[in-house]
């Protein structure tokens, strides 16, 4: 899709700005705290503040973004380009990236679960949850599956992961009970 003119509206939706964006946007995600907004463009991840309408930061990537996550407290930003088998982790505090995620295959998708431990990546191949221990300041690997996915969304406490394939089929991966 290609976006001429975005249109920046309040709470009570009345029209409050018109900013030309004369980039291809293929995705896009709000941060939890509503006041920016992310657009992942043909070589870059662009955040606004919607307040201001102002560019806040601009990551040059090298790549076409196909998915993109705030977590949930805010502090990192996901990114997933097309064709690729990585995932950027974004420190927003300090504006860099921490951290390039090799999940062996090409991934379509990227999602936090609330609590911003987990993230969930889908592609063709599978789905894979990444986990990030504060105490260790590492990340390891707690599900692999050959479920594939083209998005998939968090359920309560991180106990449930919904995906959907290319096919429109939904697959429910979760705790078992018991």
């Amino acid at each position: 899709m290609v976006c001429s003119m975005a249109y920046w509206v309040d709470y009570t939706f009345r029209h409050i700005d018109d900013s030309n964006i004369s980039v291809e946007i293929s995705t896009a995600d709000f941060h939890p705290d509503g006041h920016l907004f992310a657009t992942g463009t043909g070589n870059s991840a662009l955040i606004y503040d919607i307040r201001t309408t102002v560019i806040g930061a601009d990551f040059k990537l090298g790549g076409t973004v196909s998915s993109m996550s705030f977590s949930e407290n805010g502090f990192w930003l996901a990114i997933a380009l097309k064709g690729g088998t990585d995932v950027q982790i974004w420190d927003l505090r300090k504006m860099t990236q921490t951290k390039a995620l090799e999940i062996g295959s090409k991934v379509d998708a990227v999602k936090w679960d609330y609590t911003g431990q987990y993230l969930a990546t889908g592609g063709q191949a599978g789905i894979s949850v990444q986990a990030y221990s504060k105490s260790t300041k590492s990340w390891s690997e707690p599900l692999r599956t050959a479920v594939s996915a083209v998005s998939t969304a968090w359920g309560d406490s991180a106990a449930s992961l919904v995906a959907v394939d290319s096919q429109g089929v939904l697959t429910w991966l979760g705790i078992r009970e018991g």
